[in-house]
């Protein structure tokens, strides 16, 4: 193989089914949003009431959390940075916008088309990669076109509102999205998933409105009382203006018809009831929260709640929904955001310990962990199955989190070496027994044991009247007292 042969081998490796994914036409012309980010996405949050509150609710939760910026220390250690240009950057966005507003349009735009875009401005003609940005400012979804690459994955990307197409260079924008298994330069949107329930739902309240707008409380037919006589062309007319001006419409329901002639009435119209109007649309709404990963109890279906169970749906939306979210943009900056910054920070991640749902869980893992270190099982170890989120940043755990602690003793792990002291080590000296018995006990003569010799006892003293002597172990003896 040669040395150009090798090169080509290694630019392709880049990506290496690029030749086969990308086509001429969206390196052209940007990849199309029309399958799966449409424009009506949008207009689904504005116009359906499920798709509305699941959304402000993932969103005004996700923006309550802090974002922190982190710097790695030599020993692997995290560093909080709150100073510098990247900082500065995510206090304040742009001029007009907030963070956390950029962050509940982020989160809105990502449940509504499955992708979003921040667009980096620097302020100067350079690029970002050379002067990092200065603002960010978020764009329309169903506007911007992602420009795929065959071996640099993705060139850049176009701002195309129809009358007027911008383009940026890879990164100057930041490419949030969901996973799409269909098309990797799109993402997928929780809307295309429910997207018949959602029109099915736009279709019951639509025939529901007609039913009450339109429709006639005495609806039916409506004909001779002598089913072997026929009403005039004349007389038809007459009845249809007179039951039209008279019953039409929701505020003149219920009147008392007054007629000329005998007519016999036939209900034909189909109820609210008739078509499972209520059933329809739960059942949509229920469709919408399972693909947006909300509880029902929490955006209006309280028909099984109780304050328990609301309790755990809230938890449930934090730990499967919105902090596997929030880890995903976090991620999506370190990744895209913080290198165009140099040194100042490594990575980027929201703060979850002001979260007051996840508080009460908090404090039983660190019970948990503080019984386990208790009772001799090592920090790390404790750490990595109750709790792997405390562990430094690598992973490993702390240099000396391997130690057993017990009754504040650190036991360090018994090596060979310390085997080896052990079994070498001489056998510590035993003492002389000695009786209580009354009698002096017998020590040998020596030099080092005279200091253990004991004076002869004393002649034990008379028990008092009324009370019991007792030896050793509680019999009745010479010795000791019992009051």
């Amino acid at each position: 193989m040669t040395r150009s042969t090798w090169y080509e081998r290694i630019a392709r490796r880049l990506f290496p089914v690029g030749q086969a994914v990308v086509e001429a036409t969206d390196m052209a012309q940007g990849r199309d949003n029309e399958r799966y980010a449409p424009e009506a996405y949008g207009h689904y949050v504005a116009t359906n009431t499920a798709v509305y509150a699941c959304a402000n609710l993932r969103a005004k939760n996700l923006a309550k959390l802090p974002i922190r910026i982190y710097k790695r220390a030599a020993n692997g250690e995290r560093v909080e940075v709150q100073s510098g240009r990247l900082f500065d950057l995510l206090q304040s966005v742009n001029p007009h916008w907030t963070f956390r507003r950029l962050i509940r349009m982020t989160e809105m735009t990502l449940t509504a088309y499955g992708q979003c875009f921040w667009i980096l401005e620097n302020g100067v003609t350079a690029p970002v990669t050379a002067v990092p940005p200065k603002e960010i400012w978020w764009a329309h979804p169903s506007k911007m076109r992602v420009v795929p690459h065959p071996e640099e994955y993705v060139s850049g990307f176009i701002y195309d509102d129809g009358a007027t197409k911008i383009p940026f260079a890879a990164n100057e924008v930041i490419w949030l999205r969901y996973d799409n298994p269909a098309d990797e330069y799109a993402g997928l949107s929780p809307i295309a998933a429910a997207r018949q329930a959602i029109e099915t739902a736009h279709g019951a309240i639509a025939s529901n409105r007609a039913v009450f707008t339109n429709g006639m409380q005495l609806s039916g037919v409506m004909g001779p009382a002598d089913k072997t006589q026929n009403l005039s062309r004349e007389q038809a007319e007459t009845l249809a203006m007179l039951l039209e001006r008279r019953f039409r419409g929701a505020e003149k329901a219920h009147r008392v018809a007054v007629l000329t002639q005998p007519v016999a009435f036939t209900p034909m119209s189909l109820t609210p009831k008739d078509v499972e109007f209520l059933g329809m649309m739960k059942w949509g709404m229920r469709e919408v929260c399972t693909v947006f990963g909300v509880p029902p109890e929490l955006v209006g279906d309280h028909e099984h709640a109780t304050y328990s169970n609301i309790e755990s749906a809230m938890k449930s939306l934090w730990t499967d929904t919105l902090i596997p979210e929030a880890s995903m943009i976090a991620d999506e900056l370190t990744e895209q955001l913080v290198p165009l910054f140099g040194k100042e920070a490594d990575e980027v991640e929201f703060d979850l310990s002001d979260i007051e749902t996840l508080q009460e869980d908090r404090g039983e893992v660190i019970d948990q962990v503080v019984k386990l270190v208790g009772v001799g099982v090592p920090l790390n170890r404790a750490l990595q199955e109750l709790a792997p989120r405390f562990l430094p940043p690598a992973g490993e755990g702390f240099a000396w989190g391997d130690a057993a602690w017990m009754n504040t003793t650190v036991l360090s792990p018994v090596t060979e070496e310390t085997m080896a002291a052990l079994t070498t080590a001489p056998t510590p000296p035993i003492l002389p027994s000695m009786e209580v018995s009354g009698t002096a006990t017998e020590v040998p003569s020596g030099k080092a044991t005279d200091a253990l010799a004991l004076p002869p006892p004393s002649a034990p003293e008379a028990a008092p009247s009324g009370t019991k002597a007792y030896g050793q172990g509680g019999v009745p003896g010479k010795v000791g007292r019992r009051s």
